[in-house]
Order: C-alpha cells, then sequence, then structure tokens
C-alpha cells in the first residue's frame, strides 16, 4: 500500500497514510498565495519545523478547524501557542512522537527561527526555538523526511543511516534556504531514493527550480516535481 502526498504550496504538504492517517506539514494555508484549495479534512497531526510565519502562521487556526489534532514543535514554539492551541505538544531534537501508526521525529536542520508577536508599539520577533526538521513512518508505507527551512550539512547523511527515508522533501529556492544545486548535493550525501523540492517561486526572490535541480542529481534518484495541488503516491 502506498501513500498520498499533495503538494498544497511553498513548505506545506498533506499526506494520507496507508491506513487513512491524515498529516500537515507546515501549517500555512490561509494566506499561502501558492495555496489554491485552503478546506483541509480533518487531521491526525500536524507538523511545525520552525516558527518563522511561512510555515506556522495560521497553525491554530488550522488545528481548530481540523479537529484539534496534536500539533508538534519545539518547547519554545509550544510555550508561544498553548493559549490558543490546546493540543500544542513541545518536542526537541532527537525526540519521537508515538500516534497510533504513526512515528514522528524531531530531527536536525540548519536555519534560523524567530516568532512574530503584536505588541502595543508594533510586530517584534522573540526567540522561536532552535530550527528542526521531521522524519514521519507510517505502518506499510514509506518514511518521509521533511528538511523544513535549510542548508546542506553533513548531519543529513546521520539522518538517513538512522531512519532510511524513502523521500526527502527539500528546499530549493535559494536565499533563504538552500538552492537547486545545493539541494541536489544534500540528496546525493544521503543516497535518498526519491525528492520532492519546495520552498522556490511562492516569491520572485525564491528563483531556484526544480529543473535545475535534475543535472545535479545522481544516477537511480527519481525527483518529483510537484506543483501547488498536484499529488503523487510513494
Amino acid at each position: 500500500m502506498s501513500a498520498q502526498i499533495k503538494y498544497l504550496g511553498h513548505s506545506t504538504f498533506l499526506v494520507q497514510s496507508p491506513d487513512g492517517k491524515k498529516i500537515l506539514f507546515e501549517p500555512w494555508v490561509h494566506n499561502n498565495p501558492a495555496c489554491q484549495d485552503k478546506t483541509l479534512p480533518n487531521l491526525d497531526l500536524i507538523l511545525i519545523s520552525h516558527g518563522h510565519s511561512d510555515h506556522m502562521w495560521d497553525a491554530a487556526k488550522i488545528a481548530s478547524e481540523t479537529g484539534q489534532p496534536p500539533t508538534l514543535c519545539i518547547v519554545e514554539i509550544a510555550d508561544y501557542l498553548e493559549d490558543s492551541l490546546p493540543s500544542v505538544v513541545g518536542m526537541n531534537k532527537g525526540g519521537a512522537y508515538l500516534h497510533g501508526s504513526l512515528k514522528a521525529t524531531f530531527v536536525n536542520a540548519h536555519h534560523s527561527s524567530s516568532l512574530v508577536e503584536e505588541t502595543p508599539s508594533g510586530y517584534v520577533n522573540r526567540v522561536g526555538g532552535d530550527p528542526g526538521a521531521w522524519v514521519l513512518k507510517m505502518d506499510g508505507g514509506p518514511t518521509i523526511y521533511h528538511a523544513g527551512d535549510t542548508c546542506a550539512f553533513g548531519d543529513m547523511k546521520i539522518i538517513m543511516d538512522l531512519h532510511k527515508p524513502d523521500v526527502a522533501i527539500l528546499p530549493i529556492g535559494d536565499h533563504y534556504t538552500m538552492g537547486p544545486e545545493e539541494a541536489a548535493y544534500a540528496a546525493n550525501m544521503m543516497g535518498v531514493p526519491k525528492v520532492i523540492p519546495c520552498h522556490f517561486a511562492t516569491f520572485p526572490i525564491l528563483r531556484g527550480r526544480p529543473e535545475e535541480m535534475a543535472p545535479h542529481l545522481k544516477q537511480g534518484i527519481e525527483l518529483i516535481a510537484l506543483q501547488p495541488g498536484e499529488s503523487t503516491s510513494i
């Protein structure tokens, strides 16, 4: 049996496991300009990689609309969300969360993380904990590595050795994350069988494109280039 992976746009993905569980990576939907379909089914898990608004802007709203599923994130983000999102679960790197047939492990990423807070004098950034990424395992289905926002770094090989993902979702937009060539280097270093690019084309500054990644991938790594709204079976 296979899992269904739907690209909602930017870095947001909706996954359906072989037994029907629904998982949302990076809850940014309602004001995400790349996301065409703003309606979500009831969810079993929501996974947040870091505190930037283009990855968690409407986490509380989405959770309230989809059955208040456990929403997993680093502890500093959980502290920030606890008043508006009662189902939030704070974690840290290396930890795993078991939810029936699902196992979500919070792993390392190299980026930054902050949280926007409204104050009487305007909006300010507050500490958002360390950035991370997720490895999602599901009974009878593939293991998915969503790298969040990151550059290439050597510990991706550790993630591969420990968790053996079948597919890696990697940012390629450049400027704020790695670009296509660096993302291909990361995929080659890991030796992951399949790659899905994300975090590109939402805004003009995110200039990396999947076709620029393809020539740099080693033979045998399948590039699955999805457009927002498209799905694939893994």
